[in-house]
């Protein structure tokens, strides 16, 4: 009886002995158990879009490609029920978001009392009610799977939202939804392309040339060095 092994395709290959006659002990039934329901949950959440893993180098990414986010046609972004999720929760504490920032804006609008952060806040949470780009994606950051709002009971446990949330800091939620709606798949204009002249040029076109040739494959290109965690500065005097 031929193995298995030769018509099995996909994950499912860890569980699949790789001769007909091959003895597993349970130890090593275990261990492949493992290493399935492993290749499972890197396939599912595609955790090789960010990490170099071995044995995915050909795997679908599980998301839209960002490099003409910014061009994204915003009747395809699918705000779902996330002002009602908004105005009862939202805040790290479980509180209304929808409250926070009426708070601000009565204080902006009185007296002008308001730190850049709140004005942030404020000006990305009117985005997302208008289904503005950069709104949708600051509460994509802040709460990947917020949009699942009041949707989980017509999903299956395989069609919700999949993406973890990340530890980001209010400003790096900033920076990331300021940067992202920039990106439109076009070059830049000829008018910002660095053209350099001179020593500056010739070093441009000498690294070029060496990477070209792997001149650094057999040559010492750097000098060693050494690298102090001491400030020598401390001493002087």
């Amino acid at each position: 009886m031929p193995a298995l092994a030769q018509f099995v395709k996909g994950d499912e290959i860890e569980l699949v002995a790789a001769a007909a006659d091959e003895n597993v002990t349970p130890e090593q039934w275990e261990d492949r158990k493992l290493q399935y329901i492993g290749r499972r949950t890197i396939s599912r959440y595609g955790c090789y879009g960010c990490h170099d893993i071995p044995g995915f180098d050909e795997g679908r990414p599980i998301g839209t490609a960002l490099q003409d986010w910014g061009r994204k046609d915003t009747s395809q972004l699918a705000t779902e029920h996330i002002a009602e999720y908004l105005h009862h929760h939202g805040e790290p504490d479980g509180s209304s978001t929808t409250e926070v920032v009426e708070e601000i804006v009565h204080r902006q609008y009185n007296d002008g009392d308001t730190t850049h952060a709140e004005q942030v806040k404020a000006f990305f949470y009117e985005s997302l009610h208008h289904h503005g780009r950069a709104g949708f994606l600051w509460q994509k950051l802040r709460a990947p799977r917020s949009y699942d709002y009041e949707r989980t009971s017509t999903k299956g446990w395989d069609e919700r939202l999949r993406m973890p949330k990340f530890p980001f800091q209010e400003e790096q939620i900033e920076s990331i939804a300021t940067f992202v709606p920039g990106l439109v798949a076009d070059p830049p204009a000829e008018t910002y392309i660095y053209n350099p002249t001179g020593p500056k040029g010739d070093i441009i076109e000498g690294e070029r040339l060496l990477a070209k040739y792997n001149c650094a494959g057999c040559h010492m290109l750097e000098m060693p060095g050494y690298d102090y965690t001491v400030d020598f500065r401390e001493f002087a005097g």
